[in-house]
């Protein structure tokens, strides 16, 4: 299952977000979301499981939790409307 956080505070790292969501279970993939600009951190990211429940946890578990004074939107990601 992949899911969303919104809101990371723009100084952290893909390794610590990755740190951060395995603590749930097994993280397929953790990726923040960058500017093809200067490669600086839009404040977002993707995470994926490999087990759905684990996914449901991380969401239960970090969704409103405080990561450096920020609080962290982590929901199931929604598929992107198609426009037209």
């Amino acid at each position: 299952m992949k899911i969303f956080c919104g809101n990371i505070p723009f100084s952290k790292t893909t390794d610590e977000l990755f740190q951060l969501f395995e603590q749930f279970g097994q993280v397929h993939s953790a990726e923040i979301a960058r500017t093809r600009e200067n490669n600086q951190s839009k404040g977002f990211a993707f995470i994926e499981f490999i087990d759905d429940e684990q996914a449901r946890r991380a969401i239960e578990g970090l969704n409103g939790y405080a990561w450096e004074g920020r609080r962290l939107y982590v929901s199931e990601k929604r598929a992107a409307k198609a426009v037209g």
